[in-house]
């Protein structure tokens, strides 16, 4: 007997195709970065069906040759020179993503939410968006072998011993002395997680235009000076030559194909609505041998608490330790305990000096960029999570934003989280940070203004 003709007829699925779309800043090919922050600006078509966990920020910055026997220097883990981004509908007048600490939250929330595989493929694979005309230079890099000129350990964390971790990521990027730096960086934008830059979903914004803004840093927060072939703090001062960004873009995806195209376009005609991560950053800074920061939360963040990210910062905030939340050897946080509307969250406090914290968030750590205890602990964070899913506890641990589903706290009254903690004598005033991760629903519809909840 012949089989049923569905047997035999093949089955077509079109999973879309995109093209990466170059969007040119609005106003100047060039920033020249000093004392204070500066604002590009660019507009994204509303005509476009896109995917922005598809998508890239690159731009090219050169700092200008320092003295003779001095070297520059900048991170390589975290793109420091960028101090906030924000997309705002343009016609609706609400903002869809802002993150306004962009170094502190790649620094953590990135490395803890990026996969080890993510990590190691953008360090061996040539990123599809050429800068410059050269080989980019991606932020998360693995870290490489030293070399003899100059003989610093690319690994080295500031202001500590250095680490020598070839799987770890590298620390600093830095020139030869008496020469210019050039950083030809692309930024995948779905290392932005819990933000709709890493919600891999086709979207239209109906007739809106977007607004994608990025806010770079005053220069004396994304880089220094050293010299010396020892130590990258050795001789260390604030940078004063010229630092200037150039050939900035977004290259955007846009969804190709054309059945993809209409059912999106057919769905924002009759009106979408998609859960909308978000996130907040707020920092506090204390005084004392034991210190309480304490952050509130309610329906203006959100209908969802899925996530919270603690960590400590060097109050200084400049040059070298501008992005500095090492705690090896609990050089910041001896202790932590935490609570949520009063009540505590740990039986006991928890012993970060010996590594409690660690073995705690070690969950939400296994299979990221810092999943062992050193680097744990070189880029220490604490997190308090409502994400977990009872079907898959582990994938909604590392992916809160795997099902595009409400989870989560309930918003519909003010929550208070605190962190007490014990802080060595040495080191008594830090900036405490958190990054607050949320859920609000989006409504697209042609024709009307975007709503966010």
């Amino acid at each position: 007997m012949d089989p049923p003709q569905s047997i035999l007829t093949p089955i077509f699925v079109d999973e879309g195709r995109y093209e990466l779309t170059q969007v040119p800043a609005l106003v100047g090919p060039v920033i020249t970065l000093s004392g204070g922050p500066q604002t590009t600006r660019f507009e994204i078509s509303s005509d476009m069906v896109l995917n922005f966990a598809e998508s890239y920020i690159a731009f090219q910055m050169v700092v200008a040759a320092a003295a003779v026997g001095v070297r520059n220097a900048t991170y390589a883990d975290t793109p420091a020179m960028i101090q906030s981004i924000t997309i705002r509908a343009k016609k609706a007048r609400v903002i869809l993503v802002q993150i306004d600490d962009v170094p502190t939250y790649f620094k953590t929330v990135t490395k803890v939410m990026t996969s080890m595989q993510e990590y190691l493929s953008l360090d061996s694979s040539e990123l599809p968006v050429p800068v410059g005309g050269t080989r980019t230079t991606p932020f998360l890099r693995r870290n490489k072998v030293v070399g003899t000129n100059p003989v610093i350990a690319d690994s080295y964390i500031l202001g500590a011993a250095g680490i020598q971790n070839p799987n770890g990521p590298l620390y600093i990027h830095h020139s030869i002395a008496a020469t210019a730096m050039t950083i030809n960086a692309v930024i995948p934008m779905r290392l932005f997680a819990h933000t709709i830059l890493a919600l891999n979903k086709d979207l239209s914004f109906g007739d809106d235009q977007l607004e994608f803004s990025i806010t770079w840093s005053p220069r004396n927060r994304m880089g220094w000076t050293f010299t010396g072939d020892a130590s990258p703090i050795a001789g260390l001062a604030a940078l004063t030559t010229a630092v200037t960004i150039d050939n900035i873009f977004l290259y955007v995806a846009r969804q190709m194909s054309d059945r993809k195209i209409m059912q999106v376009q057919a769905k924002t005609a009759a009106g979408m609505s998609f859960v909308l991560p978000w996130v907040r950053t707020d920092a506090h800074t204390l005084t004392g041998a034991v210190e309480e920061p304490t952050f509130s939360v309610n329906e203006t963040d959100g209908q969802k608490l899925t996530r919270v990210y603690y960590s400590a910062f060097d109050v200084t905030g400049v040059n070298n330790l501008s992005v500095d939340c090492d705690n090896r050897g609990a050089s910041k946080i001896t202790s932590i305990r935490t609570k949520v509307d009063n009540v505590p969250k740990e039986m006991v406090d928890v012993n970060v000096a010996a590594g409690m914290a660690y073995i705690l968030n070690r969950k939400y750590l296994r299979g990221s960029v810092i999943d062992t205890s050193v680097e744990y602990h070189a880029n220490f964070v604490y997190i308090l999570d409502w994400s977990q899913d009872e079907d898959n506890p582990l994938e909604a641990s590392v992916n809160p934003l795997h099902y595009n589903r409400m989870v989560g706290l309930d918003l519909n009254k003010t929550r208070t989280i605190s962190f007490n903690v014990l802080v060595p004598f040495a080191t008594p005033t830090l900036t405490h940070r958190v990054v607050v991760c949320t859920q609000r629903t989006a409504l697209i519809k042609t024709g009307s203004p975007i709503v966010i909840l």
